[in-house]
């Protein structure tokens, strides 16, 4: 009971530090850096000794791991248009609640097989793999937007902004929303791939980090946000 609590506890835990991180340093380091430690722990676990041992290590881990609870949602509002968003979070959502309901099976097999450790040592095989993938295949998607030109709002630049790109038409107006919603990043493919500089939406980087760190705390006092919070993590438990 214990191995499971607490894992759960760190997964939720884990995202109040990593999506301020994220809004400070840019969310493609702190994927790589979350599943690092995620397989650093899942590679502790396999070696642990004792149940102590074990234990600290699923927390280290759960703690690298929950971070996609946050950041996946917010890469995938960076990258599909408002219209598309939902069914690109339904997607998300069937597919992580899908690996929680399909991994114990495979881990009730393989630890009839083989014995416990062998489903953490392919843990360790499979996010060794995914953060491979993201190194080579995972840009930057941070989106710095202006919240107001000439009276517009930005959701008003970014509808214009998008039907232009539907239409094929290139335009003065394109390049203004272009210059004013500018990415955190400007160079070639393989380049934004090494470079983690000035990757945040927030300009002063960390230094932003006690602020954005507070937030969720202070968006709590809303009545609306505080019910949707206790609904939905009573829900999931």
């Amino acid at each position: 009971t214990d191995l499971v609590s607490w894992s759960v506890f760190a997964l939720g835990v884990g995202n109040l530090f990593w999506m301020p991180l994220a809004m400070c340093i840019g969310k493609r380091p702190c994927i790589l850096l979350s599943m690092l430690i995620f397989l650093g722990g899942t590679i502790w676990s396999f070696e642990a000794k004792t149940e102590s041992s074990l234990l600290g290590s699923r927390i280290v881990a759960s703690f690298g791991a929950g971070s996609v609870e946050s950041l996946g949602p917010s890469i995938i509002a960076d990258i599909f248009l408002e219209r598309y968003f939902a069914t690109a979070m339904a997607l998300f959502a069937l597919f992580l609640s899908g690996g929680s309901q399909i991994g114990p099976v495979i881990a009730g097999y393989m630890t009839a097989d083989h014995g416990w450790r062998w489903f953490f040592k392919l843990c360790a095989i499979l996010n060794a793999i995914n953060i491979i993938a993201c190194a080579l295949f995972l840009p930057e998607t941070s989106y710095r937007r202006s919240y107001a030109y000439d009276g517009e709002t930005a959701a008003e630049i970014d509808k214009e902004a998008s039907e232009m790109v539907e239409n094929a038409v290139v335009d003065d107006a394109l390049e203004r929303a272009q210059t004013e919603n500018r990415h955190a990043y400007v160079a070639s493919y393989w380049k934004d791939l090494i470079s983690f500089t000035d990757r945040g939406q927030e300009k002063t980087g960390l230094k932003a980090f006690p602020n954005q760190f507070s937030l969720p705390f202070r968006f709590l006092l809303i009545p609306a946000a505080l019910y949707a919070a206790i609904a939905y993590g009573v829900t999931l438990a």
